[in-house]
């Protein structure tokens, strides 16, 4: 489950199967919560007559709930699937930011517990980033900053923790 207010903060809970639930505080840039906005706006979100859910007879894809409050109106809508092109774009940055947000926390615990685990995570970064699957970026700095800095990990992870952090601010400054 993902919380977020108006400025970007909220939390995102998780739980893995036999593990105990995982609360994770986030705070988001202006402009990711700026990109946010105008999803809302594009998928015209909070138009009442919108009906979001499909018709169609679709494989059980996971029920989504995407609520949305601004001043005095809201609107909540749970659905399997949606035809609508905003409403999809809505639920893919949402998926991200959360997927983000897991990677970040394993990358963090295994700093702590499995350094030998590393390099393989920050390949998958890689290829998230690549895909554009990452929708805030900047959230891995700090991690990627203690990898890079931390002389017990093995240099190869060190290395891609640099390569990584670069080509973040190289694109945060496009």
């Amino acid at each position: 489950m993902l919380e977020l207010d108006g400025t970007g903060r909220g939390t995102f809970q998780f739980k893995e199967r036999n593990s105990e639930r995982v609360l994770v505080d986030l705070e988001l840039n202006p402009a990711t919560v700026s990109a946010l906005l105008n999803l809302f706006d594009k998928a015209d979100f909070l138009n009442e007559n919108k009906d979001f859910v499909s018709p169609r007879k679709v494989a059980d894809m996971g029920m989504k709930t995407v609520r949305f409050e601004m001043g005095s109106r809201k609107k909540e809508v749970s659905f399997n699937y949606t035809e609508d092109r905003g409403a999809q774009q809505l639920v893919n940055f949402f998926e991200n930011l959360c997927l983000q947000e897991k990677t970040r926390f394993e990358m963090d615990l295994a700093l702590k517990y499995d350094r030998l685990g590393i390099p393989k995570m920050l390949d998958e970064l890689e290829k998230s980033m690549k895909a554009n699957r990452i929708v805030a970026p900047e959230r891995f700095t700090a991690v990627l900053e203690k990898i890079y800095q931390d002389e017990s990990v093995i240099n190869y992870a060190r290395v891609e923790a640099r390569k990584l952090l670069a080509e973040m601010q190289k694109s945060a400054s496009r």
